[in-house]
């Protein structure tokens, strides 16, 4: 029988300025546009549900419910996976898959439901969760692993064994496709007489490890280009904005509903992805840049516009220097300067920027990922 109902199993919070909840709703937004019914458990308290689904920029055409949260105490922690499970069942009695990127609440759901399950990673996990992955994977309602780069495949491999070779799916992050697909193409804005050269704009976190140290150095060698940050804490931004005191052509707009980021991106003419090769999620203490797969890289490319981004094995995977990005060693600040220099040339930035589009339409968009999720797990 075809899957109808998905119940998908989050420990993100909705709405919250973590990448992790984006990526949620947009998958879910993306089963059900496929024609699947679609229950998302999230953390978060309760609200109108259309102030959520205008947040992330989503169609309100899949189900979305909370369990109210204390925010991160140790017994929220330890219940919210049972919470989640019992949600489920509140709702339906069986749900025909259960797609986890939470493996706490898989775990309780797996001993409550009969459902068979997808399991989706974006990073190794630790010896207990290992254990309890291996135990899962084994049984007969397992229907794939899914994680988000090849180098976390390989990783994985290593882990459980080549023979899973077959089970385990690479996807990698996603975008919404560019509005009227690429018939903006990646015409550059319009610039009045006192524009900056040019105008370059970054999306995402400002704790260490996401190259603001970079941005900063460019800032101070390159007066003449305007540079636009968008996201983090308000501590953060106190912060930056003290140690880039001085820096006039450095300009911090704060946190923008995950919908209005396309707009922001659009007016710039370079976006900057400036990863360290030592990288932790906020909070995090294990390194993810081995086998990341950054929302922001596939937001940008769906921007049309160009891209310089920290040359990392793991980036290459999707960016090709030349074709559709310029990549730059992570602590060569020189060749930062120069790639920005060459990024002057407005033909090369739309080169780039259309190609990176072109890219991201054919293979990255969120329904595609959907897609290919359920085709490798023999579920479409």
């Amino acid at each position: 029988m075809a899957i109808v109902r998905i119940a998908y199993l989050s420990g993100s919070y909705i709405p919250s300025r973590e990448a992790n909840s984006v990526h949620v709703m947009k998958m879910c937004s993306a089963f059900s546009g496929l024609g699947y019914e679609v229950l998302l458990i999230a953390r978060g308290e309760e609200r109108d549900i259309e102030l959520d689904f205008a947040d992330y920029g989503v169609q309100t055409r899949f189900s979305l419910r909370k369990v109210r949260d204390q925010r991160r105490t140790l017994a929220n922690r330890l219940f919210y996976p049972f919470l989640a499970a019992k949600t489920v069942q509140g709702i339906w009695q069986e749900s025909d898959l259960l797609y986890a990127r939470h493996l706490p609440s898989l775990l309780v759901a797996f001993f409550t439901t009969p459902s068979n399950f997808i399991l989706e990673l974006h990073s190794p996990p630790g010896i207990v969760n290992l254990r309890v992955i291996k135990t899962l994977i084994t049984t007969r309602r397992f229907r794939g692993l899914i994680v988000i780069s090849a180098s976390l495949k390989k990783r994985m491999l290593s882990l459980l064994g080549p023979e899973w070779d077959n089970s385990i799916t690479v996807a990698h992050d996603g975008a919404d496709s560019p509005p009227n697909e690429l018939a903006e193409g990646a015409a550059q804005p319009v610039r009045a007489g006192t524009a900056p050269e040019l105008r370059v704009g970054y999306v995402g976190h400002l704790y260490p490890g996401r190259g603001i140290e970079v941005v900063g150095e460019l800032a101070r060698r390159m007066p003449e280009v305007e540079f636009n940050l968008v996201g983090g804490r308000e501590s953060d931004i106190v912060y930056w904005k003290n140690e880039f005191m001085g820096l006039s052509n450095v300009i911090f707009h704060g946190h923008v509903r995950p919908a209005e980021v396309y707009k922001f991106q659009r007016r710039m003419d370079v976006l900057l992805a400036p990863y360290a090769e030592v990288l932790h999620h906020a909070g995090g203490a294990h390194n993810t840049a081995p086998w990341m797969s950054p929302l922001k890289i596939f937001e940008y490319m769906a921007s049309g516009r160009a891209i310089i981004a920290s040359d990392l094995p793991v980036l290459r995977e999707v960016l090709c220097d030349g074709l559709n990005a310029l990549l730059a060693p992570p602590d060569d600040i020189e060749a930062w300067v120069q790639a920005l220099r060459r990024l002057q040339d407005d033909s090369l930035r739309q080169k780039l920027g259309t190609e990176a589009a072109t890219i991201l339409v054919k293979n990255y968009t969120w329904t595609e990922r959907a897609r290919r999720v359920l085709r490798e797990t023999s579920l479409q």
